[in-house]
């Protein structure tokens, strides 16, 4: 008898539904399960045993996954720390000089925290589900390391010579400092 061929297969059938129908088969209970099956079924046998086991996997399941939330809420909120050396290079890289390059970069270190600490809501809203009381401390440190990106910024600003330091830059009446000359020894 050939497998594809259905017609061989028809009168097998027919005999096994006719068993069937007269209460020929026999359940579950008298053959056990091949190595490696898991029925989802068994509702008669080891009913207690599996209610208790099933609410201690659900537990186990459930702070398990709020773990891995409150883990990936504080990855999130040291993300800002990372990107502090790296913003710390661009600007000595971009020089203290007043030119259109070192103006953006000053600008897009206080623009860019600013964006951030305004969707910081949005950022952790995913994590508000599972942890809804756990998320403040995160969202703290997330707004703090966006304020170090800030000050990083204003340090920018500072070697630039553009935040109002001197008594003259607040005053009208006071006059700026004026350097004579400047003394240069070349090296011999």
């Amino acid at each position: 008898m050939h497998i594809n061929d259905e017609r061989n297969w028809y009168p097998v059938l027919e005999v096994a539904v006719q068993k069937a129908s007269k209460g020929c088969v026999d359940t579950s209970e008298k053959y056990p399960s091949p190595r490696g099956f898991q029925g989802k079924s068994t509702p008669f046998r080891k009913a207690n045993k599996d209610q208790s086991s099933d609410l201690s996997i659900n537990t186990e399941k459930q702070n398990a996954e709020k773990a891995l939330v409150l883990k990936k809420a504080w990855e999130l909120a040291y993300s800002p720390l990372k990107q502090i050396p790296m913003n710390l290079v661009f600007a000595y890289m971009s020089g203290n000089s007043l030119q259109v390059f070192s103006i953006v970069t000053t600008f897009m270190l206080f623009l860019n925290p600013l964006k951030a600490i305004s969707a910081s809501g949005d950022a952790f809203a995913s994590f508000r589900s599972v942890h809804p009381n756990a998320m403040w401390l995160p969202m703290i440190v997330y707004v703090l390391s966006q304020c170090l990106l800030m000050a990083v910024g204003i340090y920018k600003l500072q070697k630039m010579g553009l935040l109002p330091t001197t008594t003259s830059d607040w005053l009208a009446w006071e006059v700026p400092k004026h350097f004579v000359g400047r003394s240069f020894h070349p090296s011999k």
